[in-house]
């Protein structure tokens, strides 16, 4: 595995389990969820 392999299936998990919980969060109106979610910075 190399710096440009795609779909390594424990990062695709990750992001599909991330992915699922910030979806449920938006229906839920959790903005502990939504607000953890991103980068805590000025820039965003």
């Amino acid at each position: 595995m190399d710096e440009f392999t795609v779909n390594i299936p424990e990062v695709v998990a990750e992001l599909r389990d991330l992915f699922e919980q910030y979806e449920q969060a938006l229906i839920d109106k959790n903005v502990d969820v939504l607000d953890a979610t991103f980068w805590n910075s000025p820039h965003t």
